[in-house]
């Protein structure tokens, strides 16, 4: 958890970046939003309150940081999938809703 006093968004999204890159699975988790990196090299921001995904990193590269609408996250029993017009992701996650 990163102390909200010194909290800057962009430092976080950076930093999960350089981790992707580095295939290296971290965590961080700031209040309502999680960071999370895994050894394929993908990065992604969530917002588990309201339900939204961005992915920052794909394969160790940086994707972009835009303004565009987030990828709303399903609410299937607990399980939840990454919408994506691309291949699936070999990553598997599991979010705790409500």
């Amino acid at each position: 958890m990163v102390d909200g006093k010194s909290f800057h968004l962009a430092d976080e999204v950076r930093y999960i970046q350089r981790r992707a890159a580095e295939h290296d699975e971290r965590i961080v988790s700031v209040g309502q939003l999680v960071l999370f990196s895994t050894e394929t090299g993908d990065a992604w921001l969530l917002d588990a309150l309201d339900h939204l995904a961005a992915r920052v990193a794909r394969d160790g590269d940086p994707e972009p940081i835009t303004s565009r609408t987030p990828t709303p996250l399903s609410r299937s029993s607990g399980r939840d999938n990454t919408a994506s017009r691309e291949g699936l992701s070999s990553t598997s996650m599991v979010i705790a809703v409500g």
